[in-house]
């Protein structure tokens, strides 16, 4: 007991008496592996991040509101879902890709979207659209830094993975949209979500 006694005090001791502190303290070395990397990308990276996961909770509203039990648009639903968990895999491409680059990741607040509610599916694909748009708009700006800041890797990067799949999925929510306005609402919502997005849901 005595010996117990005798060895909890000097680590007690040790630990008031040490300088020692256990807060990560990287001031200096920040910058050790930043090459070729402006300051201006790293600032619109952190940018898109957020427009990701600003676009994933929007999709979240559009998904919770076509499951409701008295909207009941099944396959909808699960394809606002998907698009909402691919929002969210960009965003943390966009966290990783900055961190092996040297960046800093700074996120921001993400408020709800107003609006919690849609009249129909053309509305609803309608406000998705205009999400992918903004979205695009973002890729490729971030796109022209790169390529005035001459930042190759970068440009391969926003060229590979995103690009081209953001032009398909504004095609994607267009073509939807020109059939929701010959099928109509009522019935034709539901022939919709039944026989047609049954594929991609």
């Amino acid at each position: 007991m005595t010996i117990l006694k005798f060895l909890f005090t000097e680590v007690n001791l040790f630990f008031l008496c040490s300088d020692m502190s256990f807060t990560h303290n990287f001031k200096g070395v920040d910058n050790f592996i930043r090459q070729n990397f402006a300051s201006e990308v790293e600032d619109a990276i952190n940018h898109q991040i957020y427009y990701e996961l600003k676009a994933s909770y929007a999709y979240l509203t559009l998904a919770s509101y076509y499951m409701r039990p008295e909207v009941a648009l099944e396959n909808v639903a699960k394809w606002f879902l998907k698009q909402s968990d691919e929002e969210r895999e960009h965003a943390t491409g966009f966290i990783t890709y900055q961190n092996k680059r040297g960046g800093k990741v700074v996120l921001k607040d993400i408020n709800a979207e107003e609006k919690q509610e849609f009249t129909s599916l053309v509305e609803a694909f309608q406000f998705a659209l205009d999400l992918e748009k903004g979205n695009n708009e973002g890729l490729l700006r971030l796109h022209e830094l790169a390529s005035e800041n001459r930042d190759i890797d970068f440009c391969t990067l926003l060229e590979d993975k995103y690009l081209e799949e953001q032009a398909d999925s504004i095609e994607q929510i267009g073509r939807f949209i020109t059939k929701l306005k010959r099928l109509g609402t009522g019935l034709g919502e539901d022939f919709f979500d039944k026989e047609i997005m049954e594929e991609f849901s």
